[in-house]
């Protein structure tokens, strides 16, 4: 028997005779999937082969701590704090017992394969399954409930099951992920074994009509079948004995921070389409600058994505005009381009999680990465001011990837004559021409080996370490973000925007940044049909940070005659999975042209392509009236109210087009 998604669901929701459509242990759906395919692939290459060396898989995980005090009053959770925790208890070291001043080459080898680091609220880690179950499940807070007591308590006896559900759903899981990553093949038939005792009811399917809603449930009910008795083989058994004491009970005090969900560190992604104008005429950004006379120098707005060309003459600056530096003094002698720094977050987990050698730094360097990890020995929170120059390039190569450059040239692009003078027509003008940007990186290089793939992580941190720049409220260095990436929402690993990507975007509203996020590319499935208005349009495709309440969310339409042609094919609609209305705006985002590293401009299209004009939008009337600085929701009610009306539904279209020139005129 071979294990797909479907039956994996079926065995995470459908288990013991009982449909769940939410689970009911604190390892989201997405890790046991994980686990159970790497497993069965390990199965696989072992059957083709059975001398081959095949290790364990790791899978990179997001740890979630519980922040609020339970029923038996235990110490709210911290990441810095989980993080130590765990490391801990890789040592063996019980509560309150110092660490060595020198741990062992082991130890030292298990922690680096582990790869833990911690943002100011989420640890990443990297872990196999026999790690999650013996080091990660004991410090839940679900571990150690009360209703869980039987769970702990078939640790301390082998071979009595759990009569609870959730406990025996647990147990079968594990000890079926467990066999299929062990080192012997299992055998084939043991998995439709695990099937057959844990099937979910077959009910009687009943016609639309012919019977009322309270008819056919009585009848349901009546017609749930008896399933005889199916044994499941001794060494299944001995297997779930063995997990079970190695699960715990661990030693833990009450003053041990707990954890309160075990996801998967998503994958993120750019959300363009690739090679497909300019779209500054059509939300009337050129009409509103020439008619208000306004300004940008004075503002910063950060991009987050895989990095941009500084060099770029889109991003040069007037030498004779003097703007905001990166802390908010005037520079006397500006720097050549208005890209202020780059941040490298692509680096930030290797740092944090002790894969970079002190020996390889500068002296300075060296005590800063040393004070960071003796913040980490203790459980102390992230000192930025430690960490922002072990991750800062101060002259970056161009990156090889198109995606940053082209979302920072549509916001702040500034070449009137083109790459080549005349060659386009209209040059290339951005929303603010003269703004000043902060390029936050958190995709890395194509190809890159040893950086880590865009993920939500990273994308955590780039908004966390934004947030602490913008500690002083009243004197924000960055103004705004644009999170022009895609981090796919799983339905049944977390509540619809309450992701923690969605919860990091969130924060930075409320502490008075703007943040316009792309909805996504997801509104139509090209593998499913691409031929009609069939199964390839898709509902409910507005992927994450998109599903933040706060956040500016932004689809695409045509980059010049939007009404004619409307929303574009490819935007992700709403609502969202709760039932929300989303997206807020549409901005053009087909055939979108703007900077390429090295020099030259590009066509693309995508929602990556419509965020960075509302950007702008969101800019200039920040520019025009200084007191919505500090203001996001306001003035993501402004352009909300004064958008355009394509006659579009409103899970496509939002509220309209946004309109720069009235959004400026309503104030």
């Amino acid at each position: 028997m071979k294990l797909d998604r479907e039956k994996i669901h079926r065995l995470l929701y459908e288990t013991d005779h009982q449909r769940r459509f939410t689970l009911d242990n604190p390892i989201q759906a997405d890790v046991w999937e994980r686990f159970l395919l790497l497993g069965q692939e390990r199965q696989r290459r072992l059957a083709e082969c059975p001398k081959a060396s095949v290790p364990q898989p790791r899978v990179s995980l997001l740890l979630t701590p519980k922040l609020t005090r339970g029923r038996d009053n235990e110490v709210p959770g911290s990441a810095a704090f989980v993080a130590e925790a765990l490391r801990r208890r890789v040592l063996g070291l019980a509560p309150g017992v110092p660490r060595l001043q020198k741990t062992s080459e082991a130890d030292n080898q298990a922690l680096a394969a582990m790869r833990i680091a911690a943002t100011e609220q989420y640890v990443a880690v990297d872990l196999t399954f026999r790690e999650l179950i013996e080091f990660l499940v004991p410090l839940t807070d679900w571990w150690w409930r009360t209703e869980n007591r039987e769970l702990r308590d078939c640790a301390k006896r082998p071979g009595q099951w759990p009569d609870q559900p959730s406990a025996k759903r647990f147990l079968v899981l594990a000890t079926l992920a467990e066999r299929l990553l062990s080192k012997e093949p299992a055998a084939q038939d043991e998995l439709e074994q695990v099937f057959q005792f844990f099937e979910p009811s077959q009910q009687e399917e009943f016609p639309e009509f012919g019977a009322t809603p309270r008819q056919r449930g009585i009848r349901q009910r009546q017609t749930v079948p008896t399933l005889p008795p199916i044994a499941l083989p001794e060494d299944f058994w001995a297997s779930s004995d063995t997990l079970r004491m190695r699960l715990g009970p661990a030693e833990q005090t009450p003053a041990v921070p707990r954890i309160w969900s075990i996801a998967r560190n998503p994958r993120a992604a750019p959300v363009s389409l690739g090679p497909g104008f300019q779209g500054q005429k059509t939300v009337k950004a050129d009409a509103a600058r020439l008619l208000f006379n306004i300004k940008t120098a004075h503002l910063t707005w950060a991009i987050v994505d895989s990095g941009i060309d500084h060099s770029h003459p889109a991003f040069m600056k007037d030498p004779d005009q003097k703007t905001a530096g990166r802390r908010g003094n005037t520079r006397a002698t500006p720097p050549a381009h208005r890209v202020l720094d780059r941040i490298d977050f692509t680096k930030l987990r290797r740092l944090l999680s002790e894969e970079v050698s002190p020996k390889s730094l500068s002296a300075a360097e060296r005590e800063s990465l040393l004070s960071i990890r003796r913040r980490n020995e203790n459980g102390r929170p992230l000192d930025w001011a430690l960490i922002e120059p072990l991750i800062r390039e101060p002259k970056p190569d161009p990156p090889k990837s198109l995606h940053g450059t082209h979302v920072a040239g549509i916001l702040a692009g500034n070449m009137p004559d083109g790459p080549t003078p005349g060659e386009p027509e209209d040059g290339l003008m951005g929303i603010c021409p003269d703004i000043n940007l902060l390029d936050l990186k958190v995709f890395p290089e194509p190809n890159e080996e040893d950086a880590d793939p865009g993920d939500g992580f990273a994308i955590i941190a780039a908004l966390e370490y934004l947030d602490w720049l913008n500690r002083d409220r009243s004197k924000p260095i960055v103004h705004g973000v644009n999170l022009s990436v895609s981090v796919p929402h799983r339905v049944d690993a977390h509540a619809c925007g309450r992701t923690p990507v969605c919860q990091a975007a969130e924060r930075l509203v409320n502490n008075g940044t703007v943040v316009v996020a792309a909805a996504g590319n997801a509104g139509f499935e090209a593998g499913i049909s691409n031929t009609s208005l069939g199964n390839g349009y898709q509902d409910v495709s507005i992927t994450d940070p998109g599903n933040a309440e706060a956040v500016i969310t932004v689809g695409a339409t045509h980059r010049s005659e939007p009404h004619t042609y409307g929303v574009s094919y490819f935007s992700s609609r709403g609502p969202t999975g709760d039932g929300r209305r989303k997206p807020d705006l549409v901005a053009p985002g087909e055939k979108i042209l703007s900077a390429a590293p090295g020099g030259g401009v590009e066509l693309q299209d995508g929602t990556s392509m419509a965020a960075p004009h509302v950007s702008g939008v969101a800019a200039l009337l920040m520019a025009r009236y200084p007191e919505l600085i500090g203001q996001p929701r306001r003035i993501k009610e402004i352009l909300m109210a004064t958008a355009t009306d394509l006659g579009r539904e409103r899970d496509f279209q939002g509220a309209g087009l946004v309109d720069a020139l009235r959004a400026l005129q309503s104030v």
